[in-house]
């Protein structure tokens, strides 16, 4: 673990493969709530009473109406916001990776879609125009989103051979929620639920863990680190004895201190 300002900015200036691990503190800015946090989400009990039984596909099974309109509040609040200074802080890091020929992956739990966004919009990337319902819809070259994206949906039935992603709509219809083009079920939110394991289909896990076999630095940025993959990412990294950045030491602060010469000459454009 680095502790401290020095040994991580000499860490920020050596490595050459980074995997940027990001969380729902990084969208706070933007005015979106943490879930675990003081004011969040599954604290505060805003969109579940109980969310460890009803942020689950057993529950939607039995309540696709519901928890369709559930999904909305957030969903709402998410395109009434927009990305803030710590998105562009990471989308800067990436682009000035790009140029010093450094490998960093960004992994971010977040189902905002802010980094995708922003990544597609400046066009950092190669993402190349992609119907709905064809592979590799929904998802975006430079950022691994290992909990999924609430813009995107999917068949709720597993062994449907629909397996691709289409685009939410963008109104609640309270009088139907969105059916399968194939089958007829009900889809859902291409988002992982408490009663889910990771799968590289949908979340890219096999992908990310082999990136943890392969980086150099560690830098955790706005997460308490409470989910199953996010661990396995830390675990990885200290076993093989690579530094972790805590947030509070996050390349994002390290990249905008002007008085250390090196760092800024390193990492910007």
């Amino acid at each position: 673990m680095v502790n401290s300002m020095e040994k991580a900015i000499q860490r920020a200036v050596s490595a050459k493969n980074i995997i940027l691990l990001a969380g729902a503190g990084i969208s706070v800015a933007s005015g979106l709530p943490t879930y675990r946090g003081k004011d969040g989400l599954w604290t505060r009990k805003t969109l579940h009473k109980n969310p460890q039984l009803t942020a689950t596909k057993a529950y939607f099974d039995m309540n696709p109406y519901e928890c369709w309109k559930r999904s909305y509040i957030f969903y709402n609040k998410m395109l009434e916001s927009k990305p803030n200074i710590c998105h562009y802080s990471i989308l800067a890091m990436q682009k000035a990776a790009l140029s010093k020929n450094v490998e960093l992956n960004l992994v971010t739990q977040n189902i905002d879609g802010y980094h995708a966004d922003l990544i597609k919009e400046t066009k950092l990337f190669a993402n190349p125009e992609v119907s709905e319902g064809m592979p590799m819809y929904g998802y975006t070259n430079g950022v691994y989103e290992i909990h999924g994206n609430l813009h995107y949906m999917r068949c709720s039935v597993d062994f449907c051979s629909n397996r691709y992603l289409y685009r939410v709509p963008p109104v609640y219809n309270e009088y139907e929620s969105p059916k399968c083009k194939k089958c007829g079920s009900p889809m859902r939110r291409n988002t992982l639920m408490f009663d889910e394991a990771y799968n590289e289909l949908y979340y890219k896990s096999q992908t990310v863990l082999k990136k943890a076999n392969d980086h150099d630095l560690l830098v955790i940025a706005g997460t308490e680190l409470k989910t199953a993959l996010p661990k396995r990412i830390v675990y990885a990294t200290m076993d093989r004895n690579v530094d972790v950045v805590p947030m509070y030491l996050s390349l994002i602060h390290i990249c905008r201190c002007r008085r250390i010469e090196r760092c800024r000459s390193r990492w910007s454009p």
